[in-house]
């Protein structure tokens, strides 16, 4: 009786599952393209750039360069880079590079954290529209130009695509394909307005949009969710105003983590904010995919004892994969990384434990943050210890 309870279990949560996938596959193709390019809209209005660093000397120099490289006049350009307590040699690097490019600001975080150098950022801001990236981050020529179009189509907040560059080994081709995939959901989501989601090193909204909703108000005990939380509250207030920006050349790319304890930190940290989330639709698809990766997960431990499970967990992984392949395919050639599609089949058991682990533990576990740690549990979400 257990077994055929366990069975039903898993077809429902697969049923879900795979209608879930479909409408997102649909939702990606019915995307609207790129317009057309700047000669369409007004002159280029001032832009301000907010760059949140933290101990980034290794990265922050490839970072401003590919900002001054932008095809964005450079007298419309503010670049704010804000110093979050660094202790190696950020901070002069930036003063250094800031004597030679007088569009670029270097400012110390008059808090701690992200949420506040964001918000120390903007409150220094020469213009209404600002634009979020990382430290880590490069950006292709035309990235700000991309951001300014999306601007004059209506939009009060734009999330951009974000590809992790690609690197040798497992690691790296495991990050690629579980972050590609969360780039589809992204876009489909928002697209069609079903829940907020974005990632912070490529977003860009109205100053007078952030001051009307209170900043982070309300969210700024989350140690995370800097971008996703925002996001839900300016599109409480301007329903519908929210784009994803399927355009290539408002791409920014990140490295990838290079190694596994890094990387699953990183994960516990995305994923501390998911039982804080207002749009609860999220919530319930997190559920979702939660529940059928811990059904897998139980199967795959269980299977060694119960006869028949075996080939039943071997049918599962391999309808999980059909369902999510159409959505994996079209945005991998969207990155332009089909190559990478071989390791999808192959790293499907991992993916599957690594979802179970970094679930659990960003609900309740700890994770380690440009040296800072932060609990995730309920009541101790905005703890940090330097």
């Amino acid at each position: 009786m257990l077994w055929v309870v366990w069975l039903v279990l898993g077809i429902v949560l697969l049923q879900g599952y795979a209608w879930l996938m479909l409408a997102y596959w649909r939702a990606w193709q019915k995307m609207r393209k790129p317009s057309g390019g700047r000669a369409a809209y007004p002159q280029p209005q001032p832009l301000t750039v907010l760059v949140p660093a933290r101990n980034e000397a290794g990265q922050i120099i490839t970072c401003l360069s590919s900002l001054l490289a932008q095809d964005y006049p450079s007298n419309r350009l503010d670049i704010i880079v804000i110093d979050d307590d660094s202790t190696d040699e950020t901070r002069s690097i930036v003063a250094e590079l800031a004597l030679r490019h007088p569009q670029i600001r270097c400012i110390p975080n008059t808090g701690s954290g992200k949420k506040a150098a964001i918000q120390t950022g903007i409150e220094a801001a020469t213009s209404d529209w600002v634009v979020c990236t990382d430290a880590d981050c490069t950006h292709t020529p035309q990235w700000l130009t991309a951001m300014h179009i999306a601007r004059y189509e209506g939009a009060h907040f734009v999330a951009g695509p974000v590809l992790l560059l690609t690197e040798p080994g497992v690691l790296a081709a495991f990050q690629q394909l579980d972050f590609m995939m969360m780039q589809g959901i992204t876009a489909a989501a928002v697209s069609k307005g079903w829940h907020s989601m974005c990632n912070g090193a490529n977003i860009a909204y109205r100053r007078q949009d952030f001051f009307a909703v209170g900043g982070f108000a309300g969210i700024d005990a989350v140690p995370t969710g800097d971008d996703m939380l925002l996001m839900h509250k300016i599109n409480e207030v301007h329903p519908g105003k929210a784009v994803w920006l399927r355009n290539r050349h408002a791409i920014v790319s990140t490295p990838p983590c290079h190694s596994w304890q890094d990387f699953l930190q990183q994960r516990i940290r995305w994923g501390s904010k998911a039982t804080v989330f207002s749009d609860k639709k999220i919530f319930w698809v997190l559920l979702l995919v939660y529940c059928l990766n811990l059904w897998l997960f139980i199967s795959l431990v269980a299977m060694w004892w119960v006869p028949l499970l075996p080939l039943v967990t071997l049918v599962f992984f391999l309808a999980k994969i059909a369902v999510e392949f159409p959505l994996i395919y079209a945005v991998s050639d969207f990155f332009g990384l089909r190559q990478r599609l071989h390791w999808f089949v192959l790293l499907q058991p991992l993916h599957v434990v690594y979802v179970v682990v970094a679930g659990w533990l960003g609900q309740f576990g700890s994770y380690q943050w440009k040296g800072r740690t932060v609990e995730t549990r309920v009541g101790k979400a905005g703890s940090a210890a330097q």
